[in-house]
């Protein structure tokens, strides 16, 4: 994957605790910034999904048809004999 170079600028305590961070896990500063943008985007990215229960409370009602859905998918198989 290639990698774009960008510039941040930090406040003072945050970059001694970035510098910090980096020798005490024996990595360079960049490499702890690459990992921690990525756990950010792997948290926010799971929050935004919705799961299967908020799925099915999002489409309740929304069936068009007034009978209901699994008698209309039986007619439809019926027609195909």
């Amino acid at each position: 994957m290639k990698k774009k170079r960008t510039i941040i600028s930090l406040d003072a305590a945050d970059k001694r605790w970035l510098d910090q961070k980096a020798k005490d896990t024996h990595q360079t500063m960049t490499q702890v910034v690459r990992e921690a943008i990525a756990e950010y985007r792997t948290k926010t990215e799971e929050k935004e999904k919705p799961s299967f229960k908020e799925l099915l409370e999002r489409t309740r009602g929304i069936w068009p048809h007034q009978e209901d859905a699994l008698e209309y998918v039986r007619k439809l198989r019926d027609e195909w004999r």
